[in-house]
């Protein structure tokens, strides 16, 4: 008797250890031990779903199974299959890869915050053409928003490529990285209250295509009206770019198929394959499209599939239609020169004024791009090479009035009154742009991905910020956690422990308001009315369809 005592005792005495050491967490399918430092906790390398390896490749994820012990989380997992292409200076590859790659990591703030109550949740869908990047790393680092907003930022990894995308018609169907995001969100659902978080205020935002995948989100059958989330935050989403459907997705995976020397209907070919070498495949595969005549597929090879099941329409079009739930609140924006990284890196050599004038015919169609020409004529000291004007017209109709469409639709059109949008625009040319990115034509433009390292606040571990770069990063992390706390990027609360910071109210998108668009941008923020109106006119009358 004397023995079993002593035994509950210790079991006792142990449980009361692990409960009052703030590094371990015990979620739905085991205990997780993470890193703990003065301000903040961070657990890597969560694990999510089942490994989708062996003959789980191509299917839909599954739950994960239940561990036993405290499962050590304080490195990054291997980020998803990929031929990762950011700029060093980036730190946003994956150190190493793997198949079994569905994990998170996980930001929060200390216990003693989460004590006084339970912490709003973001979670994190990164960029990268959807082929690249992962849910760790130092770049999307949500250490700054857990440390001084009393923020949970979540990280996620999802499929790429081909391991993700690829479609055969039959018992392969593609956008399994669509599904493993909802079940990264049911994870969070479940789980939330078990690190600290509020599973009734949860917010989804991405980069790029992560910015894609939230907006898919919005209209999927597989995740809207469930309760999953709270808010959405869209940062750089190319709307005017279509995702693959059954129509043009066979171009890309028959060349896939040939590069790799699998049938498409030979499902053990295709499983026999190591990632290796379906990556190579990939990426040959995408290479072999750069000549595609629809010119616009180009520029985002590998995407989800216009399937009618997870992605039931272009996620444009479904927005435009009003088919999410227009009860939630929206963020969305760009930076000012967002197509630079994309059209430079297209034509490697100038664009003489002839070649500027077909490129417009062929992407827009006649009509369009005889009168996209006249709206943005060619300077005569420029005619030699057009690629600046190219890639700002690529600007203006992918990015900064596709979004303010959307916008003016979500806030006037089919659900008038009923949304609360905001709009924002991101114009700072970074002090470190050497250290960045390699890419010289961003080096005197605000290109695509500028505001990653202001949006998270902690990549000064990497450089050196200006004061005024300090004071735009804590602003940005303020109004994105302010959005996450309260759906109200301007409701300044208790929560923010950054001082000094500029309180500048941004108004929720109207019209009648005048079209208000917060700039980020140094010295001061500011707010912008009417912004690019001319010219987000000039294409609302022309359209955001896909004529090649």
């Amino acid at each position: 008797m004397t023995s079993k005592l002593a035994v509950s005792l210790l079991v006792l005495a142990a449980a009361a250890l692990v409960a009052a050491d703030e590094s371990i967490i015990t979620l739905d399918s085991g205990s997780i031990q993470g890193e703990v430092s003065s301000n903040y906790r961070v657990f890597r390398g969560v694990p999510y779903a089942a490994p989708p390896v062996g003959n789980m490749r191509w299917q839909n994820p599954e739950p994960v199974a239940s561990w036993s012990g405290v499962l050590q989380t304080t490195v990054d997992a291997p980020g998803c299959p990929q031929d990762c292409d950011f700029p060093p200076g980036t730190h946003a590859c994956p150190v190493v890869t793997n198949e079994d790659c569905l994990y998170l990591t996980l930001y929060t703030p200390r216990q003693s915050v989460l004590d006084q109550g339970p912490a709003p949740v973001m979670v994190f869908y990164h960029g990268g053409e959807f082929i690249n990047g992962h849910g760790g790393g130092g770049l999307w680092n949500g250490s700054a928003m857990a440390a001084y907003a009393n923020t949970i930022m979540i990280g996620v990894n999802y499929r790429l490529g081909a391991l993700s995308w690829l479609w055969n018609g039959d018992d392969i169907r593609g956008n399994y990285g669509i599904r493993d995001q909802v079940l990264s969100l049911e994870w969070v659902q479940r789980n939330a209250q078990n690190f600290g978080g509020d599973p009734k205020r949860v917010t989804v935002f991405g980069q790029s295509s992560g910015a894609i995948s939230a907006s898919i989100l919005m209209s999927s059958p597989l995740a809207r009206d469930r309760g999953l989330w709270s808010g959405i935050l869209m940062e750089s989403q190319p709307f005017t770019i279509p995702l693959r459907d059954p129509t043009t997705m066979p171009a890309l995976t028959s060349q896939f198929s040939q590069f790799l020397g699998c049938s498409l209907s030979d499902k053990a070919c295709l499983l026999s394959k190591n990632s290796s070498d379906i990556v190579a495949a990939q990426m040959a595969a995408q290479n072999s499209m750069k000549s595609d005549p629809k010119i616009l597929n180009a520029f985002l090879c590998w995407t989800p599939i216009v399937d009618g099941i997870v992605v039931v329409e272009q996620p444009f079009t479904g927005l435009l239609a009003g088919n999410y739930d227009p009860s939630i609140p929206v963020v969305m924006g760009h930076t000012r020169q967002e197509a630079f990284l994309f059209i430079y890196g297209a034509f490697t050599k100038p664009v003489p004024w002839y070649e500027y004038d077909l490129a417009l015919i062929a992407i827009l169609g006649e009509k369009s791009g005889t009168a996209a020409i006249q709206m943005y004529p060619v300077p005569s000291n420029n005619a030699s090479d057009t690629r600046a004007l190219l890639a700002t017209v690529a600007t203006d109709y992918i990015f900064i009035c596709a979004n303010r469409n959307i916008t003016r639709t979500m806030t006037q059109g089919i659900n008038s009154g009923r949304n609360n949008v905001w709009l924002y625009d991101f114009n700072h040319l970074c002090s470190f742009k050497s250290s960045w990115t390699p890419a010289t034509q961003c080096y005197n433009a605000i290109c695509h991905g500028a505001d990653l390292p202001f949006v998270f606040n902690s990549f000064e571990v990497y450089v050196n910020y200006t004061n005024d770069e300090q004071n735009l990063g804590e602003a940005m992390v303020t109004y994105w956690t302010n959005y996450g706390q309260s759906g109200d990027p301007s409701n300044f609360g208790p929560w923010n422990s950054y001082s000094g910071l500029q309180a500048l109210q941004w108004p929720s998108f109207s019209i009648a308001g005048g079209q208000p668009v917060m700039s980020f941008e140094t010295p001061m923020n500011r707010l912008v009315p009417g912004f690019q109106s001319q010219y987000c006119d000039f294409w609302d009358a022309q359209g955001y369809g896909y004529p090649n």
